[in-house]
This record gives C-alpha cells, sequence and structure tokens, in this order.
C-alpha cells in the first residue's frame, strides 16, 4: 500500500545541494507527496523575538541549539502546508532513505494511519540513558530526577520520527517549541541542578524525550536482547521496560498515543530494509551503492 506523507527535513546547517538532491529524488520515494525542505529559517520564525538569544548566543551551534526542530513544524502547521490527518516523517538533513526499503516503510506508517493505526507518533530510541544527556535543570522542570526511571531509561532521538496531525501532536509540537524557548533547558550553559553522570546536552532532543516519556509514550520490545533501561547509575542497559514514568499533570499531553521503537538509523547497516540510515555525520559507512552519489532518497 502506498501511504502519501509530508516530509520535512531540517537542513539549515546544511549546503544548498541537500534540497536537490531531496527535490531530485522525491519520485523515487516510497512514502513523500510533499517535501518541504528548510535551507534557511522562514522570516516568520527568525524574527520572532523569543528566539533573539538563541540565535545570538547559538547560532554556532546547532542554528540556535536546535530550536528550529518544532519551530518548523509549527510554521508548516499554522501556514496550512500541514493539516490535520496529514502524516508527516521528519528526518534530519543527511539521513538517507533507502528506496528498497519499502516494506520497512509500510509497517512503520500503518501505524499512524486512521484505518489501520491506532498511534498518534511514532519515536525511536537510541542506546544512551537520559541522564547523560540530559541537564539537572531539565529533569527538574519535569519533576523527575536523574537517577530515577526518566533518567535511567534511553533517550528519544530526535533527528527522525513520524507522526499523524491531529488535536493531540499539535499540542505535542506546541509543548517542545514552548520548552525550546527556555534557554537555560536547551542551551550548553553550565547547569544549575547537579546531575553527576551528566557529560552534554542534546538540546531540541533531551526536550523531546523528556516531553514524550511525560506524556506515557509506550517502550516497545523488539526481541529478548532489546534492552532499554538501566538498573543504577552508570550501568549500561540491562533490563526492558515498556513505560518509564507517569503522565505528567502539567506538561503531558493528555490522550496522546505514542510508541517508541529501537533506534532504526544507527548504526548503519546494508540492509536494504533499513528504513532510515542516519548519515550526517558517517557517509564512509554507507553501502557504496547508498553514498551521495546514489539514488537514495535524502
Amino acid at each position: 500500500m502506498w501511504y502519501p506523507a509530508h516530509m520535512v527535513s531540517g537542513t539549515i546547517q546544511a549546503s544548498l545541494r541537500m534540497r536537490g538532491q531531496y527535490q531530485a529524488r522525491q519520485e523515487s520515494c516510497y512514502f513523500q507527496n510533499e517535501i518541504h525542505c528548510f535551507t534557511a529559517l522562514p522570516a516568520e520564525v527568525a524574527n520572532q523575538r523569543c528566539w533573539e538569544e538563541h540565535l545570538a548566543r547559538g547560532r554556532s551551534h546547532g542554528f540556535g541549539w536546535w530550536f528550529w526542530k518544532p519551530a518548523l513544524v509549527n510554521h508548516l502547521l499554522r501556514t496550512g502546508a500541514l493539516r490535520d490527518g496529514d502524516t508527516l516523517v521528519y528526518c534530519d538533513a543527511g539521513c538517507v532513505i533507502d528506496p528498497r526499503s519499502g516494506q520497512s516503510w509500510e509497517s512503520l506508517l500503518e501505524r499512524v494511519q486512521p484505518e489501520e493505526g491506532l498511534l498518534d507518533i511514532v519515536a525511536f530510541h537510541h542506546q544512551h540513558l537520559e541522564h547523560r544527556y540530559t541537564k539537572g535543570d531539565t529533569f527538574a522542570h519535569f519533576g523527575a530526577r536523574w537517577d530515577e526511571d526518566f533518567g535511567l531509561s534511553c533517550q528519544l532521538v530526535g533527528g527522525y520520527w513520524l507522526a499523524k496531525i491531529n488535536a493531540r501532536t499539535r499540542d505535542l509540537f506546541a509543548r517542545w517549541e514552548d520548552l525550546a524557548k527556555e534557554v537555560s533547558l536547551i542551551s550548553d550553559d553550565e547547569p544549575r541542578v547537579p546531575n553527576p553522570q551528566y557529560v552534554e546536552n542534546r538540546h531540541d532532543q533531551s526536550l523531546f524525550s523528556m516531553l514524550m516519556k511525560s506524556s506515557g509514550a509506550v517502550f516497545e520490545r523488539k526481541n529478548d536482547e532489546h534492552f532499554n533501561a538501566a538498573g543504577a547509575p552508570g550501568r549500561g542497559c540491562t533490563t526492558f521496560q515498556s513505560t518509564v514514568g507517569t503522565m505528567h499533570p502539567q506538561l503531558g499531553v493528555s490522550g496522546l498515543k505514542a510508541v517508541v521503537l529501537q533506534d532504526v538509523g544507527w548504526p548503519i547497516s546494508g540492509d536494504p530494509l533499513q528504513p532510515i540510515k542516519a548519515a550526517r555525520r558517517a557517509e564512509g559507512q554507507l553501502p557504496k551503492d547508498m553514498d551521495l552519489g546514489g539514488e537514495g532518497c535524502y
């Protein structure tokens, strides 16, 4: 089955070449109906006062600590480019979509189709625990501890996910953008609240991950070797938890139906059914027929 979908790619720091690659390969992609590829911030976003400090201090790092991921989605919602009932696929610039992976994409997309699926959003988690890449300030903002469920479970990936546009996901994206406005949470400023396991901030991703967990996202286990949580700080993942916390009464999105799957984009494999290859910093690891001069969708 073919699923029409909008693909949004954040290419704020990528070369203009990326726009051409997305557009040139649009017809060969399995599911794409419309592609929204940004190489600059729309004026309606860039001129908002809430982003002045982001663009002034964080311009050299993620063009404002990657605040623009939720901001661009909400821009498309405000302008009507995205409407209720649409399917949205977000991928960071440099993610490669293998046109041979149609079977994998069909199984992902059907989860957010009203006729077949029961979900609002499908996200993924990597193998690093939340407490290593999220500030103590952010844990405190959510009323959580770095050494409890949220902190001892894997962080979600902010660079690729898919969602059905409806009232609940609109609420999610609005809350994500509101969190991104908080410089103390999204920036690289020194944390004020202690977290002894902290390595560095993952900015928009940290906020997306904590927001999803606070909205009751359910982790789905792939197999017996799939682990997503640790039993104690400083340990590796040795256990699996389907839920990692309770719905936050103020920050959680009421009624959101969200699932978190094992990462499908990293590490890069030679499997043509791998739906996403997160190759922005690892182009040399792509299979020869999937390099930037190949026939993949970017």
